[in-house]
C-alpha cells in the first residue's frame, strides 16, 4: 500500500499528502539520506507502532534501488526477499528425535566434539582421542579412523541414494550434504536416516 501511493500517479492527492515528506524537500540539502521520508514526531508507543510510522521506518530501511521500482509486482518480490525469511529445509526436521538433535548441534557449531567444547571451555583439549590434534566436523564425519568402518557404509548408502560418487566429492560437498541434505529431494529422507545412524553408530554422544 505504502509503494502504491508512493508510485501510482491514480492515487488522489489526499491520500498522498498523507505520507511523510522526503528529507530533501525539508533539508533542499543533498544528505546521505535525503530520499528518505521524514518520520512523524510521536510521543507514545502506541503511535510509533501505528501504520505511517511503522511502515515508514521499514520504507526508509530499503535501498534507494528497490524503492524506485514502479511495478508492484517487483516491489513486492523484492521486499519478500528481505522481511520474510526462507522456509527451513525439510531435512531439518527429519529422523528420529535424538538424531535430528545431534545433527541440528553439529549444523549450528554446538557439538560434542572437542574442538566445540574447547572453544567454550568445556574440555580441556580440542584434540580427538584417535591422537589428531583437533576433533572437529569434518574430521569425525570424514577422516577419524575409528569409525572408518561405519563410515564405508554411509558413504556407500550415499553414492546410491545420490547418484554420485560420494567418496570422491571435495570435503566441503560432503559435510554440505550430510548438514543440510541432497539436492535431490526423492533422497533427503534417506539421506537423514543415513547420516543421523552414523552418528549414533560411533557411540562418540
Amino acid at each position: 500500500m505504502y509503494h502504491s501511493i508512493t508510485n501510482n500517479a491514480n492515487i488522489p492527492d489526499y491520500i498522498r499528502a498523507v505520507l511523510p515528506t522526503i528529507r530533501i524537500n525539508v533539508t533542499n540539502r543533498p544528505l546521505r539520506n535525503a530520499a528518505n521520508r521524514t518520520e512523524p514526531m510521536n510521543r507514545t508507543t502506541k503511535y510509533q507502532n501505528s501504520y505511517i510510522p511503522a511502515t515508514t521506518r521499514l520504507w526508509n530501511s530499503l535501498s534507494n534501488e528497490t524503492r524506485a521500482l514502479t511495478s508492484t509486482k517487483s516491489f513486492k518480490k523484492e521486499t519478500k526477499k528481505i522481511f520474510i525469511p526462507e522456509k527451513p529445509s525439510s531435512y531439518y526436521g527429519l529422523g528420529s528425535k535424538s538424531g535430528n538433535c545431534l545433527l541440528t548441534r553439529f549444523r549450528v557449531g554446538m557439538s560434542k566434539l572437542n574442538a566445540d567444547t574447547f572453544k567454550i571451555q568445556q574440555s580441556d583439549s580440542p584434540h580427538c582421542h584417535c591422537g589428531y590434534p583437533v576433533e572437529n566436523i569434518k574430521h569425525f564425519f570424514l577422516y577419524c579412523p575409528t569409525y572408518n568402518h561405519i563410515r564405508q557404509s554411509l558413504f556407500d548408502s550415499l553414492t546410491l541414494l545420490t547418484n554420485e560418487n560420494f567418496a570422491i566429492k571435495s570435503d566441503d560437498h560432503k559435510i554440505s550434504v550430510m548438514l543440510h541434505g541432497p539436492s535431490d529431494d526423492e533422497a533427503i529422507h534417506q539421506v537423514a536416516y543415513r547420516v543421523q545412524n552414523y552418528i549414533i553408530s560411533t557411540k562418540r554422544f
